[in-house]
């Protein structure tokens, strides 16, 4: 996908003292020189590029229905080597701009609260766009954190590499409307806390 005005933004990731993590960036990540790199590469499309783990963030759903009362982002995962990363569903969150976590719903959560969502579930997956996270020849994995009842049973985790990418919505549930500012997807690893920001207008 192309744009004609790329604004790239450096990204700080948070570790523990002593680990390294090429996850992240290239290089020990205690060192505070160490950026890893968020680029703006459409209006409502963010890309995170770290040496093992690449993301996509299409909030265009989000940007366009701020009423709503979950927050619904298009998000592809994939990686850059052989060996897999594991994105664990009890590590996902967002982070409102007034700093508030709002974590991934659990399955049983999402299913309960589905018939109310419903609708919008089904007109942010008409809305997606196509994300090409890494390029072709993939093989592609439904992220299936929050399937839609009576269909398949829900991940706990996904794992990519250089040969796969897992691609789905994440629905989060922001009480009273969606705020206007900067916002985060957070993920959690044994190694730190990355944070990928998007700014809803």
């Amino acid at each position: 996908m192309k744009s004609s005005s790329i604004r790239s933004i450096t990204l700080g990731v948070a570790v523990a003292l002593g680990l390294t993590s090429p996850l992240f960036a290239d290089g020990p990540t205690n060192d505070p020189d160490t950026k890893a790199k968020v680029s703006q590469i459409g209006r409502t499309l963010t890309r995170f590029t770290g040496s093992e783990l690449e993301v996509w963030i299409d909030y265009g759903f989000a940007a366009k229905n701020k009423n709503e009362e979950w927050l619904i982002l298009n998000v592809s995962f994939c990686g850059h080597v052989a060996k897999s990363v594991e994105i664990r569903r009890d590590s996902v969150s967002v982070r409102a701009p007034d700093g508030t976590p709002i974590p991934l719903p659990s399955a049983e959560e999402f299913i309960k609260a589905y018939p109310q969502l419903r609708s919008a579930y089904e007109r942010a997956t008409v809305a997606a766009q196509p994300l090409s996270c890494g390029g072709v020849g993939r093989r592609g994995l439904p992220l299936d954190f929050q399937p839609m009842p009576g269909t398949w049973i829900s991940r706990s985790a996904v794992h990519v590499n250089n040969r796969s990418l897992a691609t789905g919505l994440l629905l989060f549930e922001a009480v009273g409307g969606i705020e206007p500012g900067e916002w985060a997807l957070v993920l959690e690893f044994d190694e730190g806390q990355l944070s990928i920001p998007f700014v809803l207008q």
